[in-house]
């Protein structure tokens, strides 16, 4: 039993780093209806400028943050003239699923440059040392620190769509292009605003989850699918489905390592993931397209 509540409090950890990268795929969703193949590299990118941020330079882990949301945004700007251009270009229905695993690959090879980080494994430090016990389990100041601050920034995101000029624009883009050009809104910078925000909270999920693992130009791909999965099974276009998601791909993820035979854990994952398709396509909380 200790070792299943010990499982728990780091599925918890685990799960709040799945629900940004999960909300990430959701913010670009909702205003181009697109699903990011590149996602997980913007969380690698963010794992890596973390490294250099803390451990190279030694900032303080608050401001390598914001450094770190900054560098991401400039990739997301980037990476939405990459995808937006081609697809508009193109009369292929499907052609986003081609251009964004394309500019993946285009990030993590220039990523793994030798004039980069190369194909090394870099390994940072916790953003906070130490432990506690509740009971008989054990609890480190670094799985509290990731879910205050993933839950500290899930919260702003939320005040920054209902409280702010600009994320009520970016949600009346979302609802409909048309309406919101006759409004006023240039939409096209609200899509550059969503990849820019989008590209900043899964960067900030990559400094959060580096120092679980080895922090390296690969990271993303399977980071990234677990993320898919997770707004998969919330549902796409539901940023409460992309954190009930994060949080059940994460407590899966977690439980099944340490209670089932190696190897089960993404084999049970994906395995839910089918189940979930097949049951219900929209997800536990997807939304019709109102767009058109």
């Amino acid at each position: 039993m200790i070792v299943f509540w010990q499982a728990l409090v780091s599925g918890i950890a685990v799960g709040v780093i799945y629900a940004l990268i999960a909300l990430g795929f959701n913010i670009i969703f909702q205003t181009t209806r697109i699903i990011n193949f590149a996602q997980g590299e913007f969380v690698m990118i963010g794992a890596l400028a973390g490294y250099s941020l803390t451990v190279v330079l030694g900032l303080p882990i608050l401001l390598a943050l914001v450094g770190v949301a900054l560098i991401s945004a400039l990739v997301g700007v980037l990476t939405e003239r990459m995808v937006m251009a081609p697809i508009q270009r193109s009369t292929y229905r499907y052609s986003w699923i081609i251009t964004t695993l394309a500019v993946a690959i285009i990030l993590r090879n220039l990523m793994g440059t030798d004039w980069l980080y190369g194909r090394e494994d870099y390994r940072v430090p916790p953003l906070v040392s130490g432990v506690f016990f509740v009971g008989p389990v054990v609890v480190a100041y670094q799985q509290v620190i990731i879910f205050i601050i993933a839950l500290l920034l899930l919260v702003l995101i939320e005040l920054f769509y209902q409280r702010t000029f600009l994320g009520k624009a970016i949600r009346a883009t979302a609802f409909n292009y048309n309406v919101a050009s006759l409004m006023g809104i240039p939409v096209p910078m609200m899509i550059q605003a969503s990849f820019a925000m989008s590209a900043a909270v899964s960067g900030i999920a990559g400094v959060l989850v580096a120092p679980l693992i080895f922090a390296n130009v690969s990271m993303g791909i399977l980071i990234g699918l677990k993320g898919f999965v997770a707004i998969i099974l919330g549902g796409l276009g539901s940023p409460r489905g992309a954190v009930i998601g994060g949080l059940i791909v994460g407590l899966l993820d977690t439980t099944v390592r340490v209670l089932a035979p190696e190897g089960w854990g993404n084999f049970i994952v994906f395995g839910i993931l089918a189940l979930v398709l097949l049951i219900r396509p929209g997800g536990l909380f997807g939304k019709p397209d109102s767009r058109h």
